[in-house]
């Protein structure tokens, strides 16, 4: 029994491998430049025509400074602007799209499915992170990664 209690304490304070992406969120690119994206938990199924329907990007575009979020105020995925382009560098119709937060230890927010289901998180911890947003349709293969940073109020 003890050894069990050991072990279980070892790997609750394990600190988890580089390079975890969790997704926490689908999302529709922005229409334009000013625009945000469209951000939800599940937003898209395997039977629904949304890759049929969109454009392929050349690749995608973060715009605006760094993401500034605030420790113990609520974020919005929503709020992030990114658009997808052409070749020629113009802004396509909107993209689905998978958003994923770098994961950082100790951790810099919970990403447990009750909290991200509302389309957002709050930071508990100052610090620096990124978020990767990229297509999900098959043969498109664009992605953007967007830095990030959590503040103290």
């Amino acid at each position: 029994m003890n050894g069990l209690i050991a072990l279980t304490i070892v790997l609750s304070q394990a600190v988890p491998p580089p390079g975890l992406w969790p997704t926490v969120a689908e999302a529709w690119t922005a229409p334009d430049e000013q625009s945000t994206i469209d951000a939800g938990y599940r937003m898209f199924t395997a039977s629904d025509d949304s890759c049929a329907k969109a454009p392929a990007p050349a690749r995608l575009v973060a715009k605006g400074p760094v993401v500034v979020l605030h420790v113990g105020k609520w974020f919005d995925f929503s709020s992030l602007r990114i658009i997808a382009v052409d070749t020629a560098g113009h802004t396509l119709a909107p993209v689905p799209v998978q958003l994923e937060i770098e994961e950082i230890y100790p951790p810099l927010f919970s990403l447990r499915n009750d909290i991200i289901g509302y389309g957002g998180t709050t930071p508990t911890r100052p610090g620096r992170f990124k978020f990767r947003v990229r297509t999900i349709c098959l043969g498109t293969s664009a992605e953007v990664f967007v830095p990030a940073v959590v503040r103290e109020r």
